[in-house]
């Protein structure tokens, strides 16, 4: 009997003490909080976003083809009329060549010129399609002339270099009538005009780029300075490609015609007396590499002569931010200093 009332009793007591030990689990709010400040503890940094990283990767440059369809919607959305439209310097083949003028709305009269060859890889545009930033030369007090070439579906090299260079006599013999100042001529272009406004200050005293078929050849073509935008200057290497533009300009490849890609590069006909050149070009052009720039600025400084290179981080073929104050003030303080020489 004892044992049996020991055995309920011990029994009672373990059922107390499981009930008071499920209560105290199941209820942790009653547990009474610590008054003291409790000590800091290390928390992990949060993982950054990724918009927070640093760019490790460079943001993808742009393909040639978008590059060329971005420039061209500028070109053309920045068009304006010229005050002198359609002047002929020339012939080839029956169809006339033509050239327009913009006059300046102030400045010293006559005015100074500043001569323009349009891009378009010598197959495409026309003498409308300018670079916008070139209209700033007319607050300047320069006039501005666009001279069209025959394109290279219709010519092979090198009749357009022949004729840019009677655009410029052409230029130089009328400017009386047109209220311009035949001793004060700069050259610009960008890309192909780039390219074509090289041939014209390296190859004025040239008598195979001086045909007497255009006329004017006891005028010079000489001019003050040359400035070029994103221009190609070594055909040997832009024409080794038989399905590049270059390749076409010259009817043939480089590795097939290497003495009419050599003539057609601007870095062949470098020489002593050519007059000072300003070259721009961008890291981020996909269409001209900017060795073209490089090279050119070593072979112009071989021969003494006069140059300024500036190459513009990640700028595109065609990028409209050549046009902006920085860059355009350099431009300003080079014609003004050749135009005083």
């Amino acid at each position: 009997m004892k044992s049996k009332i020991r055995f309920f009793t011990i029994l009672i007591i373990c059922f107390f003490i499981v009930s008071c030990s499920g209560t105290a689990l199941s209820s942790p709010t009653d547990v009474p909080r610590s008054t003291e400040t409790p000590k800091p503890t290390k928390t992990r940094e949060p993982i950054p976003t990724s918009t927070s990283l640093p760019t490790l990767i460079p943001t993808a440059l742009k393909d040639p083809t978008t590059q060329l369809m971005e420039m061209q919607t500028l070109l053309e959305k920045s068009m304006r009329e010229p005050d002198l439209v359609d002047l002929q310097y020339g012939t080839f083949q029956d169809e006339p060549l033509l050239l327009d003028i913009y006059l300046p709305q102030q400045g010293a009269y006559p005015f100074p010129v500043v001569i323009a060859f349009h891009g378009g890889g010598w197959d495409l545009w026309n003498k409308r399609m300018l670079e916008p930033w070139y209209y700033q030369f007319l607050d300047q007090g320069y006039a501005l002339a666009s001279i069209e070439y025959t394109l290279s579906d219709k010519a092979k090299w090198p009749e357009q270099g022949k004729q840019v260079n009677a655009g410029v006599r052409w230029l130089r013999a009328n400017a009386g009538e047109f209220g311009l100042d035949p001793d004060k001529f700069v050259v610009v272009g960008g890309s192909a005009g780039g390219h074509l406004a090289g041939i014209v200050g390296t190859t004025s005293d040239l008598v195979e780029f001086n045909s007497t078929v255009y006329g004017n050849n006891n005028i010079s073509s000489r001019v003050s300075g040359v400035i070029t935008y994103y221009a190609p200057f070594d055909l040997t290497k832009e024409a080794s490609d038989p399905l590049s533009k270059a390749a076409k300009l010259l009817g043939c490849s480089s590795e097939i015609c290497p003495g009419l890609a050599k003539s057609a590069s601007v870095t062949n006909f470098v020489t002593a007396d050519d007059p000072p050149f300003y070259i721009l070009h961008g890291t981020g052009d996909t269409v001209v590499s900017s060795h073209h720039a490089e090279q050119m600025q070593e072979t112009l400084l071989s021969s003494n002569v006069d140059v300024t290179l500036v190459i513009l981080d990640g700028y595109a073929h065609g990028d409209e931010r050549f046009g902006d104050p920085d860059n355009m003030e350099g431009i300003f303080a080079f014609v003004k200093r050749v135009f005083s020489e």
